[in-house]
């Protein structure tokens, strides 16, 4: 089977597919195929505005419609529009975003946005890659920094609070 181009989404009956030399399951790509499913990205956090990426960025409509600087949907996180950053390492050597938790889940280190365009890159645009799920929507929860000796680093409390985030605002799959 050929691999999958960005004009080429990938067939709905395959198991199994190779990508860079190694095999990646695809037990949820039928799950994901044919609906606007939501996946939770616990990661370095996703470039939202990249071109592949972002027309299946999640959006929490209670505050994109919302009043800037107010938790309009009441669920602890003030303009938590397309997701959440749980970093918090002050007492690491780190660089960029990392010392206090906020509403700007960017990527810092380019690894979240590797794996959300495996999961949900845009298909018939031309540009990059095809995503195995291209209706999915893509919940931003960055959980890592960068340290400054290079790496990133995930801290288990940022993930623990990345995956309640998840489950508690409808994500069906957490990655």
């Amino acid at each position: 089977m050929p691999p999958p181009t960005p004009n080429n989404a990938l067939p709905r009956d395959i198991e199994t597919v190779v990508v860079g030399g190694g095999i990646l399951g695809l037990c949820v790509a039928g799950f994901l195929a044919e609906e606007d499913r939501e996946v939770a990205i616990i990661d370095s956090g996703v470039d939202y505005i990249h071109e592949d990426l972002r027309d299946n960025i999640w959006q929490n409509s209670a505050e994109a419609n919302g009043v800037a600087g107010v938790d309009d949907d009441a669920n602890g996180y003030i303009d938590d529009i397309r997701g959440w950053d749980f970093t918090h390492a002050p007492e690491l050597p780190g660089f960029g975003d990392y010392l206090n938790r906020d509403n700007d889940p960017q990527d810092e280190s380019a690894h979240g946005t590797h794996v959300a365009g495996i999961i949900a890159a845009t298909t018939n645009n031309n540009r990059g890659i095809a995503g195995i799920a291209p209706n999915a929507q893509l919940m931003v929860l960055r959980a890592g920094m960068t340290l400054l000796q290079g790496g990133g680093f995930p801290e288990e409390d940022d993930i623990a609070a990345a995956i309640l985030y998840a489950v508690e605002n409808g994500a069906h799959i957490i990655n």
